[in-house]
């Protein structure tokens, strides 16, 4: 499956200073069950408008290089993944 800018369920940490950590993700596969995957490490590359990391996450047992993000703009809090 592609999961080009899939829809995610994300499971983070907000800190007190008021940045976000990404822990984990969820997305549906093909067959309509949900996928874990844990961030191994991660960089905030947030833009105006824009929340968005760079992380590293295990997939099928092998290290993949994700971008989770979500639009400031539309507000609509959903967050999305590109592989």
């Amino acid at each position: 499956m592609n999961y080009e800018n899939s829809k995610i369920d994300l499971i983070c940490q907000h800190c007190m200073d008021g940045s976000i950590i990404p822990i984990k993700f969820r997305v549906q596969d093909e067959d309509g069950v949900l996928q874990e995957c844990h961030i191994k490490g991660y960089k905030d590359t947030s833009e105006a408008g824009m929340l968005s990391f760079d992380c590293n996450t295990i997939v099928n047992n092998m290290t993949k290089k994700v971008k989770i993000y979500t639009s400031q703009i539309s507000n609509d809090g959903i967050w999305r993944v590109k592989f």
